[in-house]
């Protein structure tokens, strides 16, 4: 994920930092993903131990930095799940025992109260305020599904609204290399 610059990020953190949600009260990260669905799928490094940390050092990590970005808090507590489903693979020489989690499970508490859960591998974020909500997935990178509750009841709903990188705040100082030289995108 990793992904800062992306368009629904910016116009997401723009809209929270804006007040239009209200209190962020929850959160949901999601990458779910199928390449290790497959019991055939060959041996990686991430699926060993000794790479250091399986899902969470791969893929939370990025998560985790999702939430601090479009949220602006820090974390101050997490607890979680692992699991392996597939307990060994095809490696070069042979079968090779999985000794890494492959998938994992994030519940993140932030400094307001706010509570972030996250399930591991599929690229989608929904924030919930106290006066509306918002999510969005990257099969849809410049769309968001957007839901302000502080009209009349009658009118409340979820409208499709789109996110551009030239409306995005955050995305005002993204840096483009052209040629030999660097041209500054900002506002």
């Amino acid at each position: 994920m990793g992904r800062r610059r992306a368009t629904p990020d910016g116009a997401v953190r723009d809209l929270v930092a804006g007040g239009r949600l209200g209190a962020v009260r929850q959160l949901r990260v999601a990458y779910l993903q199928d390449r290790l669905v497959d019991a055939e799928s060959p041996m990686t490094w991430r699926l060993r131990e000794t790479a250091g940390s399986g899902a969470p050092g791969d893929i939370a990590s990025h998560a985790l930095d999702q939430v601090r970005f479009l949220t602006g808090e820090d974390i101050i507590e997490v607890s979680g799940r692992l699991r392996t489903f597939v307990n060994e693979r095809p490696g070069p020489d042979g079968p090779e025992p999985v000794t890494a989690d492959d998938a994992a499970w994030t519940t993140a508490g932030l400094g307001s109260g706010a509570v972030a859960t996250g399930v591991e591998n599929g690229p989608g974020v929904e924030v919930l305020g106290g006066r509306g909500a918002l999510r969005f997935d990257l099969e849809h990178l410049n769309e968001l599904r957007f839901m302000e509750a502080t009209g009349p009841v009658t009118e409340q709903g979820s409208r499709r609204i789109r996110a551009s990188v030239e409306e995005s705040a955050a995305a005002r100082s993204v840096v483009v290399r052209v040629g030999s030289a660097d041209a500054a995108l900002t506002r």
